[in-house]
């Protein structure tokens, strides 16, 4: 814990109570005790009356509560004033009873538990778990015969219409990317980056998470890849997402928790970076460049995710159609029932077989898709037949490969 003097904000520094400006900070600012006031920019709301200005002071009534704290993370700062900076914006959480308790429940992702749970599941561990919500979609439309464009789109509006309770909403589109990239929707490699996203969300490694999409189980097994890449030993995803809790008539909330409420302290023991593959590892494998240290015992598959139409050249989302030479075609929705939940394990490794993928046969497995989001759902499908070999995705997928004129394409 710190003392009530100072406490270290991303880059910025807090002195007895007064918050300074850092640079680089730039998410939301929040201010509230039992919601009672929240902040943008200069600007803060309270339920009766309206604050402006660079500094204030919390009324009398709220500071005299001696239990009244501040928590970032492990510190406390007690009972100081504010000051409000267009510049910072991270979530400020006013609490009486300090930091919840770290969750009892300890798991690694070695193990062969399957990493899809039930709503059942969750609604007996809410308080015990960390939730993701990255609800969101892919507008696909014909532009002209045989070419779609999709928009990526987070739906953030929904989120504040209703979510799992303790829920923070994780943006597909924007979170843990890499903004430099030239490439679409590009995962941050560097854990020292990705780290201090998952801890603005909340997401501690020594908690489990679970991550829930709308119900169509697009998204939430691209955040499992994400977690697990980056080392966090404990990653599920809800069955059904949002609709199946919907539908059984659970809980919803509607107001979004504050983050810094809870222990959020991302620092994983083990990375896997292997589970990342570019467009030169395929290259290689494509070219054969890699075939005599290939080792005889491990065969390379390469699993192309997308719809058929696209997998055959029929209908392209990028410059070139077609597939990466030598590639199966597994379909994402394949693995998916039409209510949206995932196939049973069973009826997962009979797609898989029938495809040509065993998994019993100790297997290189790499998979793509559009952006590396459905290819997830291929590589979540191996893991949970307890697939044998290694397995990475693609994230450049066909956004890169199809719009690259130096690669070579199968129709």
């Amino acid at each position: 814990m710190f003392s009530s003097q100072s406490l270290v904000l991303g880059g910025g520094l807090a002195r007895s109570g007064v918050f300074m400006r850092p640079s680089g900070v730039a998410t939301r600012l929040f201010l509230r005790e039992n919601s009672l006031f929240r902040c943008s920019g200069t600007s803060c709301s309270a339920l009766s009356r309206r604050v402006s200005g660079a500094n204030f002071q919390l009324p009398s009534y709220v500071r005299s509560q001696k239990s009244l704290s501040l928590s970032f993370g492990s510190g406390n700062i007690l009972q100081g004033f504010f000051s409000p900076s267009r510049n910072i914006h991270t979530r400020l959480c006013f609490m009486s009873n300090g930091l919840k308790h770290r969750s009892e429940i300890r798991c690694q992702i070695e193990d062969k538990e399957d990493p899809v749970v039930s709503t059942e599941w969750l609604a007996k561990r809410l308080s015990d778990v960390c939730i993701l919500d990255v609800r969101g979609h892919v507008d696909s439309y014909l532009v002209e015969e045989g070419v779609e464009k999709s928009d990526y789109k987070a739906d953030y509006d929904e989120y504040l219409e209703g979510h799992i309770p303790g829920a923070i909403f994780f943006s597909w589109v924007k979170d843990g990317l890499d903004a430099q990239a030239s490439v679409p929707l590009q995962l941050m490699k560097d854990t020292n980056d990705f780290a201090p996203v998952m801890e603005a969300k909340g997401v501690s490694t020594e908690k489990p998470v679970v991550i829930y999409d709308r119900g169509d189980g697009l998204l939430a097994p691209r955040i499992w890849w994400a977690l697990v890449l980056h080392g966090h030993p404990c990653v599920r995803i809800l069955n059904g997402g949002l609709k199946k809790w919907v539908d059984e008539e659970r809980p919803l909330e509607l107001y979004e928790p504050c983050t810094l409420k809870v222990y959020a302290d991302y620092s994983p023991k083990k990375l896997y970076p292997s589970l990342v593959a570019s467009w030169k590892d395929l290259l290689s494998f494509v070219s054969g460049i890699n075939a005599e240290t290939e080792s005889p015992e491990e065969k390379t598959v390469i699993v192309d995710a997308r719809d058929n139409a696209q997998y055959q050249g029929l209908i392209r989302r990028s410059k070139l159609a077609g597939r990466i030479p030598g590639a199966i075609n597994i379909p994402r929705r394949s693995l998916v029932q039409p209510d949206g939940t995932f196939k049973p394990v069973k009826m997962q490794r009979q797609v898989l077989k029938e495809a040509g993928l065993d998994p019993e046969n100790p297997t290189k497995l790499i998979a793509y898709c559009n952006g590396g989001v459905a290819s997830c759902t291929v590589l979540l499908a191996w893991h949970r037949v307890s697939g044998k070999g290694t397995w990475a995705n693609y994230d450049g997928s066909w956004n890169e490969w199809g719009n690259r004129d130096d690669l070579p394409v199968d129709m």
